[in-house]
């Protein structure tokens, strides 16, 4: 039976921080070593070769300073002698006193070394010798009193003197050269040396710094190449595609956050996609509402407001039908579906309020679910917190989303108020239409139609009768029996004559005690018969039973001619025709002509 190995688990990945931090300690190890370098090189120039440069250099420039003095003492005393100008003199005093303080130089650079104490001694003895043995006595003579020989004996026993001092000089000042190049050759080795090993350490530090970058460039330039590459694909729209980065833990860090972003920036864009598009769809349903409101606010005409609600609900809801339906109170009468022809009365029966779904609409005032074999949703139309009708969608989603139901509500509130607004409208048209006391149309109804009757009769050449009708002696009747029994008469002459014409035909209440019949398709011949069905009606109802009295009426019968005629031409000639029955004895019927007004 064989153990297998249990599997390491994976080695985390080294940071770039300690990475970093271990290429950091290797420079600055190299740089420290670097520096103490430096440091023992210039402690030992500076402590131990230096002062032995610039000691030898003192020495041979005090040297040479003293073999000036030197020079100018030699060379003042022989010009003196030899001519006897002062001038010289004061050379020779200058030069007296350059050697004087370039020997006290000398006696400070003395007790450092044997050797140069040695050679500073040698010089200074040659100076002396020169000076006690030659240059004082020259300098202490009468001129004066000397010959030629002597002058030339004396500047010849000078000369030997002071060449035995450049001797002494030349040696003392090559010694002190020699010792000179000596300390200078010592610094520049060590200077040398000591660069040597400068440079030497700036390349190991060099060598250093090369493998702490290749090793950096392995661990971090391919993951970051990696990484610029998922942010361009990032900044494209795709996925950055890191998850596998090989590198410092705190580069996979960053590829885990830049996937962790993208996929952040994955849901805010589909989230702000799904907010764009629910934007755009409210803003179209919102257009779509105003531009509703704006066309139905502006119509009178029930409907057309309601044939418009229904289609712009049917747009919004993405439905086939929609149902408008108008409250009478206690129900709901179906004026538009939308499943049929424009122009049609739907035949859909009357629901109750709190019957259906669209019952519990008009009744509770809110959207309900509409159930059966067409399901959908029913709007309540609200006016004024009473509810005038219900919007139905069939065939609608009854999980409806509630983007939608708000937009619906609010078309509903628009529809409502156009559509309560051209209800009234034509009720009170119809209330300026329609005679109170008998619920005839009146005048102003009659004026319409003659008019729209007689551009008919005209264009498609269809004949039309006209009566009028006058009750007779109604003054009488409203002096005798009172105005309340006048009324009462008057509205069962309406009733009477209403119930008499054919449904084509209409009758007006014209004014007072008149009355006007219209005979659609009707021959002058057939108004007057008509004329004469109502004068015997009227007769027999009020022949004096029922608590009436006695009540004829008289009738004048006319009807458009073959080239047409104006509402007053005709209205004229069926005046004319009543007045002649008043004439002839009343309850009676006369037909005249119309006479065509000249132009």
């Amino acid at each position: 039976m064989s153990l297998s190995r249990p599997s390491r688990p994976p080695r985390p990945a080294r940071g770039l921080v300690a990475d970093l931090r271990r290429s950091f300690r290797g420079v600055l190890a190299a740089v420290v070593a670097l520096l103490l370098v430096l440091a023992v090189l210039s402690t030992v120039v500076l402590a131990f070769l230096h002062p032995d440069v610039r000691q030898d250099t003192v020495v041979t420039r005090t040297m040479r300073e003293a073999h000036e003095g030197m020079v100018d003492m030699e060379s003042g005393l022989s010009g003196w002698i030899a001519t006897g100008e002062d001038e010289y003199l004061a050379v020779a005093d200058h030069g007296r006193a350059t050697v004087d303080r370039a020997a006290g130089g000398f006696a400070d650079l003395l007790g450092n070394d044997a050797a140069l104490d040695r050679s500073i001694l040698d010089l200074r003895l040659a100076q002396e010798a020169w000076l006690q043995q030659w240059a004082q006595q020259a300098r202490a003579l009468d001129r004066t009193g000397l010959g030629t020989v002597e002058r030339s004996r004396l500047l010849q026993e000078g000369s030997v003197l002071f060449a035995r001092y450049r001797v002494t000089h030349q040696t003392a000042i090559d010694q002190a050269a020699a010792r000179r190049d000596v300390a200078l050759h010592a610094e520049r080795s060590a200077l040398s040396a000591g660069l040597g090993g400068a440079l030497l350490l700036v390349v190991v530090v060099a060598l250093i710094a090369r493998h702490a970058s290749r090793r950096l460039a392995g661990a971090v330039a391919r993951p970051i190449t990696d990484l610029l590459a998922g942010m361009d694909r990032l900044a494209a729209g795709h996925a950055p595609e890191v998850h596998d980065l090989d590198g410092p833990a705190e580069l996979q860090a960053l590829a885990r956050g830049l996937e962790d972003a993208s996929e952040q920036l994955r849901r805010d864009r589909a989230a702000l996609l799904r907010e764009q598009q629910h934007t755009e769809r409210a803003a179209t349903v919102l257009r779509s509402i105003l531009d509703v409101a704006r066309e139905i606010a502006g119509s009178l005409n029930v409907r057309y407001v309601a044939e418009t609600l229904a289609e712009a609900a049917k747009r919004i809801a993405d439905v086939q039908r929609a149902v408008v339906w108008i409250s009478d109170g206690s129900s709901l009468v179906a004026i538009h579906d939308s499943s049929r022809p424009r122009g049609t009365t739907p035949d859909l029966p009357p629901v109750g309020v709190g019957d259906g779904g669209v019952g519990l609409a008009a009744r509770d005032a809110r959207p309900a679910v509409v159930v059966g074999d067409h399901p959908g949703w029913a709007f309540p139309l609200i006016v004024g917190g009473r509810v005038v009708g219900v919007l139905e969608l069939t065939d609608a989603p009854t999980d409806l989303v509630e983007d939608l139901i708000e937009p619906l509500e609010t078309l509903a509130i628009h529809g409502a108020a156009a559509l309560e607004a051209a209800r009234l409208h034509h009720q009170s048209q119809e209330l300026a239409q329609v005679d109170a006391l008998t619920q005839l149309f009146n005048r102003r109804r009659l004026d319409g139609d003659l008019q729209v009757e007689l551009e008919r009769s005209k264009r498609y050449g269809r004949p039309l009768g006209f009566l009028l009708l006058d009750v007779d002696h109604f003054k009488q009747l409203n002096d005798t029996y009172g105005h309340l029994h006048g009324d009462e008469v008057l509205r069962m002459i309406g009733e009477t004559l209403a119930g008499m014409v054919r449904s084509s035909d209409t009758v007006y209440r014209y004014g007072g005690e008149e009355f006007a019949v219209l005979v659609r398709e009707g021959t002058v011949d057939d108004a007057q018969q008509l004329a004469e069905r109502l004068r015997a009606a009227l007769e027999r109802v009020f022949a004096g039973s029922q608590g009436f009295a006695k009540v004829t009426a008289s009738f004048g019968v006319t009807s458009v001619p073959a080239l047409g005629c104006s509402a007053d031409e005709l209205v004229g000639a069926a005046d004319r025709a009543l007045y002649a029955a008043k004439r002839n004895g009343r309850n009676r019927v006369e037909v005249d002509e119309v006479s065509l007004l000249p132009a």
